[in-house]
């Protein structure tokens, strides 16, 4: 469920790291990772979906990024929106129904949380993807992706002639 979740906020533009938090924040909450996984997922999709109802409620979803794409915007800042809003909760549930409504009343009062844990997370991620770069970027490092590339192209051959080897060993023992 996860993977299914991920990729579908991946496809919406949703930040790695605040997809994370959001995990975190509604595992924190006591739920079991299938329910949240279920719970993300569907909420990414209604909000696709059902975007026109959202809207005329009054809620922003989408924003167009500096690439030129339309993306869904930081659910920090759709938790914010949810919490200023006046409006009936029915009619918020209807469109969400039960299970997405739970889920935003979950993560509302985690708001803080969410911010928080996604800042953390984008933090920790830049702090790898520099130790990656300063690793890779050394001679040891090159000569380590090097050596990589080295093996996956003998499995990549080994896998190609084991395509015509295997009849033709096949046909000699049958001839034997």
């Amino acid at each position: 469920l996860l993977s299914k979740s991920g990729g579908l906020a991946a496809s919406l533009g949703v930040d790695f790291n605040e997809f994370f938090a959001a995990f975190g924040v509604l595992r924190d909450s006591g739920k079991s990772a299938e329910e949240t996984g279920t719970a993300l997922k569907n909420l990414f999709a209604q909000f696709q979906t059902k975007r026109d109802k959202l809207e005329d409620l009054g809620f922003e979803l989408f924003r167009v990024g500096a690439d030129g794409k339309e993306a869904l915007l930081p659910l920090a800042d759709i938790l914010a929106q949810v919490e200023a809003k006046t409006i009936d909760t029915t009619e918020v549930t209807k469109v969400l129904g039960d299970s997405g409504i739970d889920f935003v009343n979950t993560l509302v009062p985690g708001y803080e949380k969410l911010v928080g844990s996604t800042a953390q997370l984008a933090s920790t991620t830049d702090e790898l993807q520099q130790k990656s770069d300063a690793i890779n970027g050394s001679l040891a490092g090159q000569a380590e992706l090097l050596s990589g590339s080295v093996q996956t192209a003998f499995v990549e051959l080994g896998k190609t002639i084991g395509q015509f080897t295997g009849p033709t060993i096949s046909f000699t023992t049958q001839l034997v």
